[in-house]
């Protein structure tokens, strides 16, 4: 049997979670998922509110940061103003991607 008393090194998951290579992956990730769901709404969008002609933004971003209460790296995707929220409200796009 091995030890019950394992305890993992915080500062070396941490540190590890916050290393360039991952920050790169999480980017990429965040980049993907925005544009997937930019593709969606600004579709949606455009038939709505624009009567074909693009908006003048994109409705979803992305974004990497460093978390605030653990301090590794995480990718963001939020929407881009009064567009996109409107869009995740009546359509959940973003919410989509976690199924």
């Amino acid at each position: 049997m091995g030890d019950a008393n394992f305890k993992p090194d915080l500062a070396g998951i941490r540190d590890a979670l916050s290393q360039p290579g991952v920050v790169a992956a999480l980017d990429a990730a965040a980049k993907g998922i925005a544009a997937s769901a930019n593709s969606a709404g600004l579709e949606r969008i455009r038939e709505k509110y624009h009567h074909g002609t693009p908006p003048t933004r994109a409705p979803y971003r992305s974004y990497t940061t460093k978390g605030h209460k653990y301090g590794v790296a995480l990718g963001i995707v939020t929407t881009n103003g009064k567009l996109g929220e409107w869009d995740e409200s009546e359509h959940k796009t973003l919410e989509s991607f976690n199924h």
